[in-house]
């Protein structure tokens, strides 16, 4: 995301291989923005603390489409902190059909979001279905408070080795 400079420049990932997508859906008042504070968390190639997303409530569920095509043992890997009155857990699914998305397989779904930077990690590597797959993608819904506030991600990685 550092090379975001509003909503629309979010949903284009600084690196991508195979067609990543970005996608939002809120409720009625919910948003996201570009955050000038960012964590060198789980940052790659050299790049600085730059900017994060901000995802304000209310909002709904927030998708991510990670093609695995040529890939396999994928692992989702992310920052991400929260507002003093932000949602404090969030759930995570996936999909291997690019419509459905399930919770099978995953050791734990769900994640608690403190108010300073904490990274966390997604095995999907050993989860039949994933490898390969141009349609594998992930969801992140809010599982906590939905009345105000808002969560804070940065340095989005899903890393794979090649097939």
């Amino acid at each position: 995301f550092n090379k975001a400079t509003d909503a629309a420049s979010l949903q284009r990932p600084d690196t991508s291989i195979g067609g990543t997508a970005f996608t939002f859906k809120f409720g009625t008042a919910g948003y996201i923005d570009v955050l000038s504070m960012g964590t060198l968390m789980n940052a790659r190639n050299g790049a600085d603390t730059g900017v994060s997303f901000r995802v304000r409530n209310p909002f709904y569920h927030w998708t991510l489409k990670l093609p695995t095509t040529g890939y396999k043992q994928p692992i989702l890997q992310f920052a991400v902190h929260r507002s003093n009155s932000g949602p404090t857990t969030n759930a995570i699914s996936y999909t291997t059909d690019g419509t459905n998305y399930i919770t099978t397989g995953l050791s734990s779904n769900s994640f608690t979001i403190g108010t300073t930077w904490a990274q966390f990690s997604f095995d999907f590597s050993s989860i039949p279905g994933v490898d390969d797959n141009p349609n594998f993608g992930v969801m992140f819904i809010n599982s906590g408070d939905t009345t105000g506030g808002n969560n804070r991600f940065d340095n989005i990685t899903l890393d794979a080795y090649p097939k």
